[in-house]
Order: C-alpha cells, then sequence, then structure tokens
C-alpha cells in the first residue's frame, strides 16, 4: 500500500470517499488540467523529476524511496495512537482493509509497511507523526487566494498548514473550498436545495494529494495552491514556475 492510498483512506468526516480523478497523461507532462462545466480549471504542476525518475531509478537497483526510508532520531513515541486507529477503522470500514484497529502501534505499523525493525519509515511520520514539522521542516502546504489572476501581493488571504500530510490535505481542500463559490438553488419537488462547487471538488483534492505524494521530499521548497479568479493552481515545489 502506497502513501497516495493511505492519504486517500485517511479522509475526514467532511470529506466523501469518490473514485479518484486521475491525472491524465502524467508522465511526460509538466502540468495537467481538469476543468468544470463552467470553463473553470484547476492546472496540476507534476514533476517527471520526482515520482515517476524515483520509481525507474529503484526498479534499475537505484537508491530507495525517500518515504521508505528510516528516519534515525524518531521512535514509537512521536507517533499518534489515534491517528492509527482511526485511520484503520475507516480503512476497514470504506476500504475493507483487514486489519484489527485495536493490534499494537507497531504491529499496525508493519502491517502498513511503515516501520523497518525497530527503526519507523519517513512516510510513518509524515502520516500518522505528532509532529512531523519537528522533522521535516518542508513538510508544508502553502495556500493563497490572489486578487486577479496574477501571483502578486497583497494576498486576499494566505496560510501555511502543517501537521500530517492527510490533514494538510483536508486542510487545503477546505480553504479552496472557503475561497471558491458554491451555487444553490431550489428544485421543484424537492425539499433540499441542490448545491455545485465553483470547481469540482474531488478534482481538487486529487490535485493535492498528487502533488504531497509526487513532490521531492528532500526539496526545502512547499507544496503550493494557488486561487485566482479565473483558475486554481496547484504545484509540487520541483514544478513551481519561475517568479
Amino acid at each position: 500500500m502506497d502513501k497516495k492510498e493511505l492519504i486517500d483512506m485517511g479522509e475526514s468526516q467532511s470529506l466523501e470517499f469518490k473514485e479518484s480523478l486521475k491525472l491524465k497523461d502524467e508522465i511526460g507532462e509538466t502540468v495537467s488540467a481538469f476543468s468544470n462545466s463552467d470553463g473553470g480549471t484547476v492546472m496540476v504542476g507534476v514533476s517527471n523529476s520526482s515520482s515517476e525518475l524515483r520509481k525507474l531509478a529503484k526498479e534499475s537497483g537505484g537508491r530507495v524511496y525517500w518515504d521508505e526510508q528510516v528516519c534515525e532520531d524518531a521512535g514509537l513515541e512521536d507517533i499518534e495512537e489515534e491517528k492509527i486507529r482511526q485511520f484503520l477503522r475507516k480503512a476497514k470500514y470504506a476500504r475493507r482493509l483487514e486489519i484489527d484497529p485495536d493490534i499494537s502501534v507497531k504491529e499496525a505499523l508493519k502491517r502498513l509497511n511503515l516501520i523497518k525493525g525497530e527503526n519507523l519509515t519517513n512516510a510513518a511520520l509524515l502520516l500518522f507523526g505528532k509532529n512531523p514539522q519537528r522533522h521535516f521542516l518542508q513538510t508544508e502546504v502553502r495556500c493563497a487566494r490572489f486578487k486577479g489572476t496574477e501571483a502578486i501581493k497583497p494576498f486576499i488571504d494566505m496560510k501555511v498548514f502543517d501537521g500530517d500530510v492527510i490533514e494538510q490535505a483536508n486542510k487545503a481542500l477546505n480553504f479552496v473550498l472557503e475561497h471558491t463559490l458554491l451555487s444553490a438553488w431550489l428544485v421543484p419537488g424537492k425539499v433540499e436545495r441542490e448545491e455545485r462547487n465553483e470547481y469540482p471538488s474531488d478534482a481538487i483534492r486529487e490535485a493535492i494529494v498528487n502533488a504531497i505524494c509526487h513532490r521531492d521530499y528532500e526539496s526545502t521548497g512547499n507544496v503550493q495552491v494557488r486561487i485566482f479568479d479565473d483558475r486554481i493552481e496547484v504545484w509540487n515545489p520541483e514544478s513551481l514556475p519561475e517568479g
């Protein structure tokens, strides 16, 4: 089970489990776009040098993924037990993951391939750490709402989200939803009103999760989510445009 699957199964109660939209033509592309019916666009920065090239290097006998490497200065005391319990309960219900939510933290991490011997992997801390930024300062998501169509200050709003990567994905999505339009209307014969976000939330979340998972964690930059009047851009550090 890879990191993206773990993040996808860690959705909060405010998010629904849906079949994810896949980045189209990810290999060989620098930017992909999801467009809604009204013409709004979610731009997704994808760097070939991060996910796919690291995978090829590993398959050819190269170095191990960064998230599979052990974190020498971390121990089980750095893992939030309740995060693992909640994850296993959700995963058992939503994805039929057959891991008892009441087993020990160490055994759960072992079953999820997040521990090697007595050492936690970097991914274990990214997913379930009490304070991942104590070990990895660069593991944050930076979100900004700009006025107009250019990345020019001052911001309308800007926030930096830390915590584990599941929390970051949820907080970043909520930031986008707070700064984009929600249409609502009444349908004859129905009690509840119909609603539609300006941008499809599942596409936005998929873009954010992909940026978090495919980024190079040895880079000192942050994943960035940029909201403009006419589009949303999601970039991992490697694929950030100049300027």
